[in-house]
């Protein structure tokens, strides 16, 4: 599945999702959207992915006309942004995202949405309030950024122009900083680390870590307790018993 701004392979456990260098411009973000939205759903399809990534060409992920813009643009309101995040936030397989270059705009939102976040130190996050405002437009039941939410109550995140890969690492916001042109090689270690994990408990604890942005302790409490009796069942629970009885590594199926 490709098109003109996106494109989608899947090769056994894992799904790749590769943005282009031509996807960065405003005037075509509809199109950047609905081709990954289209990537996210047939991922969800899938009988046979169980992790997903996402990385593009250096600067891929710069969703706004310059450095200069002063707001994002205003077209991308209804264009698919929340449609598109929302998949993938709900996405059935751990999701890792490698970022080079320049990353701003609705780019950073997506950049952000990843459970395992992998930058280069050369990476630059530009105009990050703009990217705060973007993402409080964004429905909060289906689009919760944990990153972004750290970034509100972190001193003057939120107001600097430029934030460097080591930097946005030490504040928390991406997973972890590596060497310059070793982002991709990293992620795709770890995504095929993680396509061999128990991958519907770990896409089960990002949804209950991203349902406890609104409820109550109560109401979490109780929904993590519903999460583990249906985890306690699955056959994945049965293999890493077993595993350990028998003293082998486990064999998960993501089931």
């Amino acid at each position: 599945m490709t098109s003109e701004h996106v494109v989608y392979e899947a090769h056994g456990a894992i799904a790749r999702v590769t943005l282009r260098e031509s996807a960065g411009p405003a005037g075509s973000a509809g199109n950047v959207w609905a081709a990954l939205r289209s990537a996210f759903v047939a991922i969800e399809a899938s009988d046979t992915v169980r992790a997903a990534l996402i990385s593009g060409a250096a600067g891929a992920f710069a969703f706004d006309p310059s450095p200069e813009a002063s707001a994002l643009p205003d077209r991308l309101e209804g264009v698919g942004v929340q449609d598109a995040l929302s998949v993938l936030r709900m996405s059935r397989v751990p999701v890792v995202v490698a970022l080079r270059g320049r990353v701003s705009g609705a780019g950073a939102l997506l950049g952000f949405s990843g459970d395992w976040i992998v930058v280069d130190d050369e990476v630059e996050f530009m105009a990050l309030d703009q990217v705060l405002h973007q993402a409080a437009g964004l429905n909060p039941g289906f689009v919760f950024l944990p990153a972004l939410d750290t970034a509100v109550v972190s001193d003057s995140v939120a107001v600097c122009a430029v934030l460097s890969g080591d930097e946005a690492a030490r504040r928390g916001l991406v997973t972890e900083c590596v060497e310059s042109g070793a982002a991709r090689e990293r992620a795709e270690a770890i995504v095929k680390r993680l396509a061999q994990g128990p991958t519907r408990a770990l896409a089960l604890t990002r949804q209950l870590l991203d349902e406890s942005a609104d409820a109550d302790f109560e109401a979490q409490c109780r929904r993590e307790l519903e999460v583990n009796q249906v985890l306690r069942t699955s056959r994945d629970s049965a293999e890493g018993v077993q595993a350990f009885l028998e003293k082998r590594p486990a064999r998960f199926r993501g089931e």
